[in-house]
């Protein structure tokens, strides 16, 4: 925990974990950096002069993308960290700041204010250089409506 003097500032990802049951013996990465986003399907109304009368606004989501660095107590466990799974996998995030978002009164934390689930659907990506670490970008969305990360059967 850092000590702030003056105003207050959300500092660091400090704490935050990700979690994957589909990929056997994930482990959360090293977070570098985050990026949140919110969208909703709008459909605008105009009137017979052509101007916007109306909105409707519904189907909140959030987009957030992690940079991180694979890593782990041991190299084997640093591999496990820079599992990407196959499009459809749920995650978990904990440990993060509290903050409201369209609708979602918690929109980073799976185990607080909403439990639905962050699914994971394609575009992660591993970078690896000759004289240095792999690090990685995982995308994950979330949805209002669906509220397990389970496979339907």
């Amino acid at each position: 925990m850092s000590t702030q003097l003056g105003t207050g500032h959300i500092h660091s990802l400090s704490g935050g974990a990700l979690g994957c049951a589909s990929l056997s013996g994930y482990v959360s990465p090293n977070l570098q950096s985050l990026r949140l986003s919110h969208a909703a399907d709008v459909e605008k109304i105009k009137g017979q002069t052509g101007k916007t009368t109306g909105i409707i606004a519904e189907d909140d989501t959030l987009e957030c993308s992690f940079e991180f660095i694979a890593e782990g107590t041991t190299i084997a466990n640093a591999k496990l960290s820079a599992g990407i799974p196959a499009a459809g996998a749920a995650f978990t995030i904990t440990g993060l700041a509290i903050i409201a978002m369209g609708g979602f009164t918690d929109a980073l934390n799976t185990n607080g204010g909403n439990t639905q689930p962050w699914v994971y659907e394609g575009g992660g990506n591993l970078v690896a250089v000759a004289n240095g670490k792999i690090t990685g970008t995982i995308p994950l969305k979330r949805y209002l409506a669906i509220t397990s990360g389970t496979a339907i059967t």
